[in-house]
């Protein structure tokens, strides 16, 4: 028999973000009854910044970095997750720098899990 709580639906997106962005949705709430599923995440910095970014929701934070103001442009890569990182229910997963942070691109991938 189909059960439709089992139904993943996968995603990736890859969002760009300026200078003093000050919050930028990397994917959106699914709806009601649902919750992503985050297996990997990485930012790739193109300007830098001494800025915190915070990658997760507004209650809760996923990855964080810290850029010292004088830090090389790079890539800072997230986790990378058999079983991936449950957000709440309906809830979207946010790019949030402490203040003006570095501008650079979030690439993330998970699903989408129905909870009934």
């Amino acid at each position: 028999m189909y059960n439709q709580a089992m139904v993943k639906q996968p995603w990736c997106v890859c969002i760009p973000f300026v200078a003093g962005d000050a919050s930028k949705t990397i994917k959106a709430a699914p709806g009601a009854s649902n919750r992503l599923v985050i297996l990997k995440t990485a930012v790739i910095i193109t300007t830098s910044a001494a800025q915190a970014i915070a990658i997760g929701t507004t209650a809760n934070a996923l990855i964080a970095q810290q850029l010292a103001a004088s830090a090389a442009i790079g890539t800072y890569n997230g986790p990378n997750l058999e079983v991936g990182f449950q957000l709440g229910l309906n809830e979207a997963l946010l790019y949030t720098p402490a203040a003006a942070g570095p501008a650079g691109m979030v690439i993330a991938e998970g699903y989408i899990e129905s909870a009934g």
